[in-house]
Formats: structure tokens, sequence, C-alpha cells
């Protein structure tokens, strides 16, 4: 059973919440997008250490955000994918 308390889990969390921030703003600023296969990555990593998603990744999820971007979440945070 995971400690979600323990220091390696509250790094954890920190270092994916601040990825979020980074691949949010990389396409606000640039449009960049990962791949879908980093998506499923970053949902095993939200699921492993705690930290919420509105939604990970799947298909439709472009029709109640940016349209055309299908996306999955850290924390409240969209993150695009193709």
């Amino acid at each position: 059973m995971l400690n979600f308390d323990s220091d390696s889990s509250k790094g954890n969390r920190g270092a994916l919440d601040q990825l979020g921030k980074e691949l949010e703003q990389a396409f606000k600023r640039k449009g960049k997008v990962i791949s879908e296969d980093e998506g499923k990555i970053i949902d095993e990593w939200a699921n492993e250490y705690g930290v919420s998603q509105h939604h990970g990744v799947q298909d439709g999820s472009g029709q109640h955000w940016e349209p055309g971007f299908e996306h999955t979440h850290i924390g409240g945070k969209h993150i695009p994918y193709k």
C-alpha cells in the first residue's frame, strides 16, 4: 500500500504538478502537445501518486475543452495530446 503522506510521495506529487503546469503552458504558448502514450503514462503516475484527475486519456475529451484537442488532466490542468 502506498503512503501518500511520505516525503517521497509528496515530492512525486509536486513534480507531477509542476510537469502539468509546464505542459499546459507549452500548449497555451506554443501549441505543443504530448503523444497519447505519454498521456497514458501521466495517468499512471497520477494514479500511483494519488494526484486527482477530472479524467485521464479519453476519446471525445476535446468536445468539452479546446475543440479538437483530446486531453488528460493533472489536477485541474488540461494536458492535450494527439
